[in-house]
């Protein structure tokens, strides 16, 4: 029985030896199968697998094959050139960086991630990106367990990137244009550093579609424009263009250009808009100049003769509606400077300039809203008058006209200037320029005839009578109201003349020795207080001129 139980119990031993020499094969086989593939893993990995002692020289412990591979060296190379430590295969000048930072993460944690150079044995250094962990290596000791990846294509990028940003830091500065960028989505805005240079002031930057109408930086009458080309940018418009001033530090505005252009997101929805303001002021100014210098007369500052007869010509073309509420006649002015080459000839010409400029600044200074003038030749000038009333409005202005002319003066001490002004006053449906205008000349040239210094109001027609409410003159076609010098006692006495077409045909008889018949002599015997010869008119005529004169007197407070 005894004999049973010893040999039960040897063979329960041997089983269970059996048993644990079995599980010590698996377990071997297993370790080996897990040291092949991590092994295999090492050798593999795109990178190269090292660890290091925790000591300052980094001293290497183990390499994978990745490693040796990358930098080129055998472990006798290393363990020759750089003494077995990590550290002196760095880059010189990254080494006490990368220490810091070592330091630095430790700090924080075991984990590390470092960008640094590694010398090479052939060829430039290698920038790597190390992914480190200090860890204990089971005897009390730690060390670091490294994973190396090459990066040297993505800095090579990154430094290209680099000096692209810089160079175009560099050009931006050296340049007068504003960068900007509107996040639509987020409404913000931001511009370069040339806004603050150029403006003196930083630029809103949030809220950008509630605080830019409301601003004052940017002309009011600019804001439609700068509000419409950022509703296009919202709404998606690839490219938008458009001036508009803004205004500096000092509250002085200038001239800019925008061009903006639209970012989409995968989706096709706008989400930025980026762009450029350039500086146009001086753009703008030479334009204005060239302008001027195409409509301006240069010596006067008032339109020359092509502009002021243009635009004359389109006021005149524009709808009148009766009723409207805008009045029904308009007026032209021709202004003759009298004996002007006499004042070239005897004051020399640069006092006749001042002359023609000091008539310029007279009529600018009898200008109402509306009203246009030009120099339309050497010593003539033209006046319209877009609107006006009654006739009295208008006379009333040629008698401040010429006294503000009777002020001139070609010289200290000389006698003042005299002028002759022609006028045509008549209904909004006359707007024939070339029509109107030799009315108003002719008039001029009665005027001159008639001994300059005055003014002379040329009715365009008989159909057109009931001209003015306050200025009824029948079937007489012209009227003249001569100036006098002495303001003290100022003679308005109108005197009505026939139109000079129809002289021909008139039956008068009456032959003056001086000036012949009609016209001529009704201004002959005016100034010899001869009265108007009974042949001149017919008592109806006659009859509706002494209305008209009396009117005329009446409108000039004579009576």
């Amino acid at each position: 029985m005894c004999k049973e139980k010893i040999a039960a119990q040897d063979l329960l031993c041997c089983d269970y030896d059996d048993v644990e020499r079995a599980d010590n094969e698996l377990l071997r086989a297993e370790l080996n199968m897990r040291e092949r593939q991590l092994a295999n893993l090492s050798q593999n990995i795109p990178g190269g697998v090292h660890q290091c002692a925790n000591d300052p020289g980094m001293t290497l412990l183990s390499m994978s094959d990745g490693f040796l591979e990358m930098f080129g060296y055998s472990k006798e190379d290393i363990a020759t050139q750089f003494d077995g430590k990590f550290i002196n295969m760095v880059y010189p000048g990254d080494q006490a960086k990368i220490i810091k930072s070592i330091h630095t993460q430790l700090a924080k944690g075991s984990d590390l991630e470092l960008e640094y150079r590694v010398l090479r044995k052939n060829g430039p250094p290698l920038w790597v990106l190390d992914k480190g962990r200090l860890m204990d290596d089971g005897s009390g000791n730690t060390c670091f367990y490294c994973l190396l990846i090459d990066i040297t294509d993505r800095k090579c990028q990154q430094e290209e990137l680099r000096l692209l940003l810089e160079r175009h830091k560099v050009i931006l500065d050296q340049t007068t244009d504003i960068i900007f960028e509107w996040d639509i989505l987020q409404d913000t805005l931001m511009f370069s550093s040339n806004w603050k240079k150029r403006f003196g002031y930083e630029a809103i930057n949030n809220q950008i579609s509630q605080k830019i109408p409301l601003s004052a930086n940017i002309h009011q009458e600019d804001m439609p424009y700068f509000i419409a080309i950022m509703k296009d940018a919202a709404a998606g418009v690839p490219y938008s263009e458009t001036e508009f001033r803004i205004r500096n530090l000092e509250g002085k505005y200038f001239w800019n250009r925008i061009r903006a252009t639209v970012q989409y997101n995968t989706d096709g929805r706008p989400i930025k808009a980026v762009g450029v303001i350039v500086d146009i002021d001086r753009e703008k100014k030479q334009k204005h100049e060239l302008m001027m210098q195409a409509q301006y007369d240069l010596l006067t500052g008032i339109y020359n003769k092509a502009t002021i007869n243009t635009i004359v010509e389109q006021r005149m073309q524009g709808e009148y509606y009766p009723g409207s509420g805008v009045p029904e006649y308009h007026a032209l002015l021709i202004v003759d400077v009298d004996y002007f080459k006499k004042v070239n000839d005897t004051y020399g010409h640069l006092c006749g300039d001042s002359v023609l400029s000091d008539v310029a600044a007279a009529l600018k200074g009898n200008m109402c809203s509306g009203d246009l003038i030009g120099r339309i030749g050497g010593d003539e000038f033209l006046m319209y008058l877009p609107e006006v009333t009654m006739a009295t409005f208008v006379i009333n202005k040629i008698e401040q006209l010429m006294k503000a002319l009777s002020c001139i003066r070609p010289s200290i001490g000389a006698p003042p200037i005299t002028c002759s002004i022609g006028v045509a006053i008549l209904p909004r449906s006359h707007n024939e320029y070339e029509t109107i205008y030799q009315a108003a000349d002719r008039a001029l040239y009665r005027q001159k005839n008639n001994g300059r210094n005055g003014f002379s109001v040329y009715e365009l027609s008989r159909a057109d009578a009931e001209l003015m409410p306050s200025c009824t003159v029948g079937t007489v076609d012209s009227y003249i109201v001569s100036a006098v010098d002495d303001e003290s006692k100022r003679n308005k006495e109108g005197t009505l003349m026939n139109n000079c077409e129809n002289t021909r045909h008139c039956p008068c008889t009456f032959d003056c020795p001086r000036h012949g018949k009609c016209c001529e002599c009704v201004a002959h015997h005016r100034d010899h207080n001869e009265g108007v010869p009974g042949c001149f008119f017919s008592k109806a005529a006659e009859a509706t001129y002494d209305r008209s004169i009396r009117a005329l007197a009446h409108d000039h407070g004579i009576v």
